[in-house]
Order: C-alpha cells, then sequence, then structure tokens
C-alpha cells in the first residue's frame, strides 16, 4: 500500500531566527561578525496508528517542538480512490508533541524538533467550530503563535459511511491577532495553537 505524505504547516519564530541569520550571513558587510545559524530542524516520526487510530510523535529531551504534520495510508475503495479523511493533525496537549488521526486508514505523526532550553509551547484550543464556523485559538499575552493545526471532533459521512467532509481553512488569522483558526465544511474542528513565550 502506498503511503501518503502531506504535512501542516508550522512555522515557529525560532525558525524565522535562522532564516533571518542566514540572510544576515549573505547580504552583510564584510567587516560584519559572524553570525550563528541555526541547525534545522530534526524530524521525530511517530509510530503507525493502525487502522482508525492516533498516532502521537515526541520531540527528545533537550528539544524543543516547533511544527509538525503527518504520514498518512488511507483506506481506499476497489478504484483505488481514497475514501478516508484526516480528523487531526495539531500539537498535542502532552508537552512536545505532534499528533495526527485518521477517519479509518493509519498515521504517523511527524514533530519537528530544534535544540533549545526553552520550556516546550503552551498549546491553546479553541472552542468548538461547526458546520463551517471558525474554531479560533488565541495565545495569551506575553506569548507567540508559532503555529497551529486542528482536530475533528465530528466530520460527515455518506450512506456507506464513507467521510464527505473536508477542512475549508487553517490559518494563522490577523483577526484576533496571534490566533490560529480552522474550520470544515460540515463537521465539527477545534483549533490549537502553539505559543512561544
Amino acid at each position: 500500500m502506498s503511503r501518503k505524505r502531506l504535512y501542516t504547516i508550522s512555522i515557529s519564530a525560532s525558525i524565522i531566527t535562522a532564516a533571518v541569520a542566514a540572510a544576515s550571513l549573505l547580504t552583510g558587510p564584510a567587516s560584519a561578525a559572524p553570525k550563528q545559524i541555526q541547525q534545522p530542524p530534526t524530524v521525530v516520526i511517530g509510530p503507525d496508528s493502525g487502522p482508525g487510530g492516533w498516532s502521537e510523535a515526541t520531540c527528545p529531551a533537550g528539544t524543543q517542538l516547533v511544527g509538525g504534520g503527518y504520514e498518512s495510508s488511507p483506506v481506499r475503495d476497489g478504484y483505488g480512490n481514497p475514501v478516508d479523511a484526516l480528523r487531526a493533525s495539531a500539537p498535542s496537549l502532552n508537552p512536545n508533541a505532534w499528533l495526527a488521526h485518521m477517519d479509518k486508514g493509519s498515521v504517523r505523526a511527524t514533530a519537528m524538533c530544534v535544540t533549545s532550553s526553552a520550556p516546550p509551547p503552551l498549546i491553546v484550543t479553541g472552542p468548538p467550530g461547526t458546520a463551517g464556523y471558525w474554531s479560533i485559538a488565541t495565545c495569551p499575552a506575553g506569548t507567540v503563535l508559532a503555529g497551529g493545526g486542528f482536530i475533528a471532533t465530528a466530520i460527515a459521512h455518506n450512506g456507506l459511511g464513507n467521510p464527505v467532509d473536508t477542512e475549508t481553512g487553517g490559518t494563522a488569522t490577523m483577526s484576533p491577532p496571534n490566533s490560529w483558526a480552522d474550520r470544515w465544511f460540515a463537521g465539527t474542528v477545534i483549533a490549537r495553537a502553539m505559543c512561544t513565550s
């Protein structure tokens, strides 16, 4: 069975810092002192969930979660067409971990981890967004949005029991500021924001 590789987009302040540092080395004056460039994130892959199960990937000690995603094996019909849906790709409420969940098939969560002595990101959960309405998770004062994801708590299925729902939005929002938002076409979804201090 082929494994479909898809990743959610989660960008953290530490990754942006590394990009800025790299740009400074390329464009700065010759007399400028060299700047230290951070290493790219280490990717940790969680266990295979098995059919319809959860997978969680945890960053090792001495590292900090900066984002995540998933690798899935969706259930297919007799014609090879996927009849499955991703129900979750989000930071876990367990420290420094990313989780993923498929409706029917198997999945492996992936966590992006950088070397850091900072505490794990604070995970903020938004209220449920139902049938096309947004769920918005806002980082508290004194923290900065570093990424986010979603957990669908209910999705629509057809008469054959196959998912017929889809995520219609997942983004860092400007209104309200410092927030992560998500919504599904028909089902219920909860946004999760990753906040760093």
